[in-house]
């Protein structure tokens, strides 16, 4: 019999599932698929529903759009990738749902599996592509009418870009991948001997939709709307350096700035979080809730990050919208040192994971924060961190294929910084409101937090004073 030892990044991870665990247990429903009768009212999720909501409010809004961009170097059986397309959507329900009202109340209403009709483009270059592509990916959805997936083939004589314009009611990153591995595996299919059978799925998203509304009932969800009453109870909201007045309605209009963290500070951050028993996720969070704390001159901070809600094994091969928002809220009153802050990090992640089956919709209902016109209630900036790790490299009956390509970037917060490992190092990019923020003050944000990130890494001891007097 072998031992292993865990490092303590592998010991935090342990002891989140472990607070999951010791929290007092409830029944808990099965994840059954329910029949699909006339009579039968199929439910949107409560992270769906706020969607819904969102665009009746703004119908021409393309806020919610999530094109997914596949890049082929090379020919494709324009037969084939419809014939795939149709049988994507057959097996996956929630391509083919439209989201009427009944009663007054959103529902969700399955259409039969029908034959997709692909349009096809031909262009005269890639730039004329991107065009295309951009022009297809900016129409509104009518979400009442079937047809939440809307494919392109464009055809160039660089390859073929195939674009799948979707609404995220109906659609998440992950979902990314499931969407390539089952197109990928049914085009092969169409062109080769087999019959690209695949494992029946045992649920759809409208199950998981009634099964979420199920577990979040009684005692429950009696608990966790008292803990996040009490955890995000009298909040303020973060005082940003903006640039320009806050509209009095919420703009999505936003661009991005990427910029690099050097392999230095990067490797110093990570052995920094292993000595305190943190993760990356946690030490790059803890260096941005320091920089928000000094850029606002606050101690409280609450930062925001994205959850896979995928937390049942039927889930993980489904398409739909799963993902949530879990606010991080942080006081740093008093901290002597990066490594006090890194702790307290530490702290307010572990137990918002503990706590995090509580949609954020239904958080905001507990909390009933004041609301201020144009700010986002709770959750004004958001984090996000990607491990390091090899992708396989995509490809289709031998032609390699690349993901994105064409940004058609969308502010849904104020300020979002995306952090990822790189065999170099780590790479950053802040998304940011482009109603709110010039490029100029990213610019400096994006300095302060890479300056912040050298002296934590040079001097982990070093009192926090001393680094924002200097930084």
């Amino acid at each position: 019999m072998s031992s292993e030892v865990l490092s303590p990044e592998r010991m935090a991870l342990l002891k989140a599932r472990l607070a999951r665990r010791a929290a007092p247990a409830d029944p808990v429903p099965r994840l059954t698929g329910l029949p699909r009768t006339p009579a039968t009212v199929l439910p949107l999720s409560h992270q769906q529903e706020e969607l819904w909501f969102l665009q009746r409010l703004a119908p021409e809004s393309t806020a919610y759009n999530t094109p997914v961009l596949w890049r082929i170097a090379g020919s494709v059986d324009q037969i084939a990738v419809s014939a795939a397309l149709s049988r994507l959507t057959a097996r996956h329900e929630v391509l083919r749902t439209s989201f009427p009202e009944r009663d007054g109340e959103p529902v969700q209403q399955p259409h039969p599996p029908a034959v997709r009709r692909l349009k096809v483009r031909r262009t005269a270059d890639r730039e004329a592509t991107d065009r295309l592509v951009r022009r297809a990916g900016e129409r509104p959805f009518d979400l009442t009418a079937p047809g939440l997936l809307r494919p392109l083939l464009a055809l160039d004589p660089d390859g073929a870009t195939l674009l799948l314009d979707l609404h995220h009611i109906a659609s998440d990153e992950w979902s990314e991948r499931v969407l390539w591995r089952d197109f990928r595996h049914f085009y092969l299919a169409e062109r080769g001997p087999a019959d690209g059978r695949l494992p029946e799925l045992p649920v759809q998203f409208a199950d998981y939709a009634a099964w979420q509304r199920d577990r979040l009932r009684g005692e429950r969800l009696d608990r966790l709307t008292a803990h996040w009453r009490s955890r995000l109870g009298g909040l303020a909201p973060l005082r940003l350096p903006l640039d320009r007045p806050r509209p009095r309605t919420q703009t999505f209009g936003g661009a991005v700035h990427t910029f690099d963290l050097p392999s230095g500070p990067a490797a110093g951050l990570a052995a920094l979080a292993r000595a305190h028993g943190a993760t990356p996720f946690m030490a790059y969070l803890a260096v941005f809730v320091l920089l928000l704390s000094r850029v606002s001159d606050q101690d409280d901070v609450t930062v925001g990050t994205i959850t896979s809600g995928r937390d049942h094994p039927h889930l993980r091969d489904l398409v739909g919208f799963f993902v949530g928002t879990l606010a991080l809220r942080t006081d740093v009153r008093g901290a002597a040192d990066f490594p006090e802050v890194l702790r307290r990090v530490r702290a307010t992640v572990l137990d918002a994971q503990a706590h995090e089956a509580l949609p954020f919709r239904k958080v905001v209902e507990a909390v009933r924060p004041p609301r201020t016109p144009g700010v986002p209630p709770l959750v004004q900036v958001l984090y996000s961190y990607t491990a390091a790790g090899r992708e396989d490299a995509r490809e289709l009956a031998g032609a390699e294929v690349t993901t994105g390509g064409v940004e058609m970037p969308v502010a849904r917060f104020d300020l979002v910084l995306n952090v990822w490992e790189t065999p170099t190092g780590a790479l950053a990019a802040f998304e940011y409101n482009t109603a709110l923020f010039r490029e100029r003050t990213v610019r400096r944000l994006a300095g302060l937090y890479g300056d912040l990130l050298r002296r934590i890494c040079a001097a982990p001891g070093t009192p926090l004073n001393d680094i924002r007097e200097e930084s």
